[in-house]
């Protein structure tokens, strides 16, 4: 399934983005992330969920330009709708006193708030494309937890991998058998 929004939307990415350096404590996540992260948090997901980069040499400027984080400006601070596990190790580490509460980051920021549609599927590639393609997360239970929070089942459909949402970012995986295979996980709990 494919949404002409979403496609004519990530194809002027670059040409609506410009780089800007901003105060870690101006970012909050978009309202749709808050919600999907309060139903199944991708953090506690995570292989190294009770990570801790206290006395290490960590890379936080480079993990910021390898993975930046995706805003758009609301009033007087930067909503986030992508990069969140960055933005998430990099207020860990000010949480634990490891950078400064003043510490400055560079993020992608786009010229205007994009429609609720655009920004959950962002968010939804997101956080998917961490958990499950970059291989953060190998607990199947743990995996249906997120994903049976983050993606709607549709009513008509046996499962969220028939669903609309979910068919636009996976067409490919359209079953909980296809996803076990691509995962090399076992499909029982999925």
């Amino acid at each position: 399934m494919t949404d002409r929004t979403l496609i004519k939307f990530e194809a002027s990415l670059f040409d609506s983005c410009v780089e800007k350096s901003v105060l870690v404590s101006d970012i909050h996540l978009d309202d749709i992330a808050q919600t999907m992260f309060t139903k199944a948090n991708p953090i506690s997901c995570l292989r190294s969920s009770n990570d801790h980069v206290e006395d290490s040499v960590y890379f936080f400027n480079l993990l910021a330009l390898r993975s930046p984080i995706l805003c758009y400006r609301y009033r007087h601070y930067y909503v986030a709708i992508g990069g969140f596990m960055t933005l998430i190790k990099i207020k860990r580490a000010i949480d634990q006193a490891v950078l400064s509460k003043e510490k400055m980051i560079p993020v992608k920021l786009i010229n205007k708030k994009p429609a609720e549609n655009i920004r959950r599927a962002f968010i939804q590639f997101d956080v998917v494309n961490d958990l499950l393609i970059k291989c953060f997360v190998s607990d199947t239970k743990k995996i249906s937890r997120c994903l049976r929070s983050w993606f709607h089942k549709q009513e008509e459909k046996r499962s969220i991998y028939q669903s609309e949402e979910w068919l636009t970012l996976f067409p490919q995986l359209n079953t909980a058998k296809k996803l076990a295979r691509y995962l090399s996980i076992s499909e029982k709990d999925l």
